[in-house]
């Protein structure tokens, strides 16, 4: 039992060529992805691309190391996040987790792992993004890794030659057929098929094992020569007067924003108005999205600075003290970028986007904690470990607070305070609302509760047309249209 499971779930069998597993991987995107909505389709697939790169791993005679597990768990789990919730913002959030998972899997797969700064990184990022271009190509051109048992090594043959051969047949035949009409004719009587739903379903496969290899071909570089660890100290050559010209600016200018907020942050909406001559809504949005932007890019400016900085010296000294004000004055910026969100959502009510800025900028505030207390003295890969660690934990809780359920409660909340309830905008969220609406009722007006109601049951829940679409979101939706069904007594 001291094995791990995604070892022992392959371990059965010789080990599969990349050209077999990728199309293996393509026909199981298109057994899942034809013509279906996403949902339990893209848990399985996550599971069997984690699955596919413990394959080439046992095919490369390597073990798993334990951050590798710990990833390939976390990929099983993200995918699991596309059944949990249906907000598309979560969802996309998941794919792009997944994304960097497998980034990141290239990283740590070495003999010896390359340490996680933020240049290896940015590194693994574009070698993530090179593998997406290349796509499968590698897996043909590169024919033989190692021995493998006769069998094996004729069915990678065969796939690498099906991968070439499928596409080409389709398009000449099609190109062929079209020039000859006799010539189509007799090729449609002789096959019987339909050459678009093939074509259709070739593309789907091939679309898949391209955007499979893309993530799981990352374990080829496990066999690349190691990057020493000292590799980049070369390049820090930035001393007192570079950090100092970098930073000291930035600082001016936070520092001077952070001057003309405190009468903001302390005015209220008629000093808005007055110094400003905008209404509340005209400051509040037109600053805040602009402000998420300044706390995003703060800190990956100051890892790269970082990453140039030498490690002793007056540079260094430097970089801590200017750093430190650099992401304190951050911190005041982006507590007037929530200030501003505040007064909008009082004003206006919550939406998706206005949540999910909200989110980022409370993500980035602790990251940039994290920063003064690890990355400002030295720690930079512990701080590495400990931002995607915080990040992972951020995106969990976005799935179980419930974006749209917590748009509900807030802006029945303020309905309750008198302020007036856009139905309409809460009707258009997905089946994640859909038992928070039902829940509110009771609390809500006549003229709110009817709104509702006859929107609710009009639409029905929002049920996949297909098993492998299924959601827990959506059977939840279900049961809770069924009950206000129920109550009402009739289904309009």
């Amino acid at each position: 039992m001291s094995r791990n499971f995604m070892e022992q779930s392959t371990s059965r069998f010789a080990p599969l060529a990349a050209g077999p597993l990728l199309l293996l991987l393509g026909l199981t995107g298109d057994l899942l992805f034809f013509d279906v909505e996403p949902g339990l389709n893209v848990s399985l697939w996550a599971a069997a691309l984690a699955l596919a790169w413990v394959e080439l791993r046992r095919a490369q005679a390597l073990p798993l190391l334990p951050d590798e597990r710990r990833l390939l768990w976390l990929v099983a789990a993200l995918g699991l996040g596309w059944l949990w919730r249906e907000n598309p913002m979560l969802r996309v959030l998941d794919v792009l987790g997944i994304g960097v998972s497998f980034g990141l899997l290239a990283l740590v797969a070495r003999p010896m792992p390359v340490l996680l700064t933020p240049v290896a990184v940015v590194r693994g990022g574009l070698a993530l993004g090179g593998r997406m271009v290349a796509g499968f190509l590698p897996a043909l051109v590169e024919p033989g890794r190692g021995k493998r048992p006769g069998r094996m090594q004729h069915a990678g043959a065969v796939a690498r030659g099906a991968l070439v051969a499928v596409p080409a047949l389709l398009i000449f035949g099609a190109l062929l057929g079209s020039a000859d009409q006799r010539f189509g004719h007799m090729m449609a009587a002789m096959v019987h098929v339909d050459l678009e739903a093939v074509a259709q379903h070739t593309l789907v496969v091939l679309g898949c094992a391209w955007v499979a290899a893309a993530l799981v071909l990352g374990t080829r570089q496990a066999e690349a020569p190691v990057v020493a660890a000292a590799e980049g100290e070369a390049g820090r050559v930035f001393g007192g007067i570079e950090v100092g010209m970098a930073l000291g600016p930035l600082c001016v200018l936070f520092l001077a924003f952070v001057g003309f907020q405190v009468s903001y942050l302390f005015g209220g909406q008629a000093y808005v108005a007055q110094a400003q001559g905008v209404t509340l809504a005209e400051y509040a949005r037109h600053g805040f999205f602009e402000l998420c932007m300044v706390a995003g890019l703060g800190l990956p400016f100051l890892l790269g600075l970082e990453s140039r900085v030498a490690p002793v010296g007056r540079g260094r000294r430097f970089y801590r003290v200017l750093g430190a004000s650099f992401v304190v004055l951050l911190l005041v910026v982006m507590a007037s970028a929530l200030h501003r969100m505040v007064l909008y959502q009082q004003e206006f009510g919550l939406t998706a986007d206005r949540l999910f800025a909200t989110a980022f900028l409370g993500g980035v505030a602790v990251t940039a904690a994290w920063f003064l207390a690890t990355a400002l003295q030295g720690a930079t890969v512990r701080f590495m470990r400990g931002a995607i660690a915080g990040w992972v934990m951020w995106l969990v809780a976005l799935h179980a607070v419930n974006p749209e359920a917590v748009i509900v409660r807030a802006n029945v909340a303020r309905a309750e305070a008198g302020k007036p309830l856009d139905t309409a905008h809460l009707l258009r969220l997905g089946n994640d609302a859909a038992p928070a609406l039902v829940a509110a009722l009771p609390r809500l007006g006549a003229a709110e509760q009817d709104s509702l109601t006859t929107g609710l049951l009009r639409r029905g829940p929002e049920l996949p047309s297909d098993p492998r679409s299924w959601s827990l979101a959506a059977y939840r939706a279900e049961q809770s249209v069924l009950t206000l069904t129920s109550s009402v007594g009739v289904f309009r």
